[in-house]
Order: structure tokens, then sequence, then C-alpha cells
């Protein structure tokens, strides 16, 4: 009885790490980007097939601090921007400073060129 226990709760552990883990970044399959996060960099890919216009790529601190922003008009279609962390500010101009400030997430707003809008928010690794 208590094998049968034990392998019952070792199946679902591991059913538990492999359903966790499988996926990577955790972007969604109908995302327009791809996004990567790291020490000194957040990495953005248009996977849209189309250029996108107006992009907006916001780090969204924990808590209820204002997300610090970059802007960019125009990503051509499969183009990879890494953007600095010192490049995204807060509202009134303050630069983003892990030291200070610890991300949730990453939230990228975009339009395409057919007028297609996208919104998509990607927890941060």
């Amino acid at each position: 009885m208590q094998r049968r226990v034990f392998g019952g709760v070792v199946l679902s552990a591991a059913v538990l790490v492999v359903g966790c883990s499988a996926g990577g970044s955790g972007t969604p399959v109908d995302s327009p980007v791809t996004v990567e996060t790291s020490q000194l960099f957040v990495t953005v890919q248009n996977i849209a097939g189309l250029p996108l216009i107006d992009v907006t790529i916001a780090v969204v601190p924990a808590g209820v601090q204002p997300e610090y922003t970059k802007y960019y008009s125009r990503m051509e279609a499969s183009e990879k921007r890494d953007i600095s962390l010192s490049e995204f500010n807060g509202r009134d101009g303050t630069p983003l400073n892990l030291q200070v400030v610890r991300p949730r997430s990453v939230h990228v707003t975009a339009t395409d060129l057919n007028g297609k809008a996208y919104d998509v928010e990607l927890p941060w690794n």
C-alpha cells in the first residue's frame, strides 16, 4: 500500500515538473513578439509577419510603482532589438534601475499595418 501511494506521489510530481517546464519563455502562441530578459537587456523580436507601428514596451514593476517604458514608431518584420534597461524611463524620466525596482512582467502594445492591435504581457524571467 505504501509503495502505491509513494509511486503516485512521484508520478504526480513528475507530471507537474514536466507540465510547468514546457513552453520555455511563456510566450503565447498568437503573440506578435518574443521577449527575452536579462540583467542588462530586454530583447524584443517582431514575429507578426508584418511591420509593427506604435510599439510600446513597458517593464511592469511588482507592487504599485509606475511602468518604465520605451517607444518605437516602427519595428520591421523579423526585426530583433536589444534594449538596454537604462533606456526604459518612468513617467517622470527616471531610468529603470534593477537595484531599486523588481520587475514583474514586460507589457508590449503595438499595431500592425492592417490596423490589428496587439496587447501582450509576458512574465519577467
